[in-house]
């Protein structure tokens, strides 16, 4: 980012500059083998106490976990996306995640967030005609 920054976009607000060149490492830095796990949680706890504070990622863990998240979202704007040129799309859970790793050339290590599938719909549905609830069942307005 700092680098299309200096390239392409001069006029970036310092506000933006600043976040990608100290925000950004600190948070996303763990230091080696996590050890800046215990100076980060300490020092988000305490600035916590007077001021909003993100508190993560303090860890190992919580950079999987925000990594994850992310994709999840990317993932859901694909969905959305492909709904919009008329394209159905299914998020799977129970595939195979080391052959697709290994499919896909990926570092044993990787995570595999989710599997879409994305085609056109039959009109016949893929069991039967598709069943629809009533939007009362679901939606209470207040």
């Amino acid at each position: 980012m700092l680098e299309l920054f200096e390239h392409e976009h001069k006029d970036a607000p310092k506000a933006a500059v600043y976040y990608y060149q100290k925000i950004v490492p600190l948070a996303y830095n763990q230091g080696p083998f996590g050890l800046y796990f215990p100076l980060k949680y300490f020092a988000t706890w305490v600035r916590g106490f007077f001021r909003p504070t993100p508190r993560e990622p303090v860890s190992l863990q919580d950079m999987k976990v925000w990594a994850v998240k992310s994709t999840a979202l990317a993932c859901e704007n694909i969905m959305l996306t492909a709904r919009a040129l008329g394209y159905d799309s299914c998020p799977m859970e129970g595939y195979d995640s080391k052959m697709i790793r290994n499919a896909l050339s990926l570092e044993s290590d990787a995570s595999v967030v989710m599997v879409i599938s994305l085609g056109k719909r039959s009109e016949k549905g893929v069991y039967g005609t598709q069943i629809r609830f009533d939007r009362e069942n679901f939606i209470k307005v207040h």
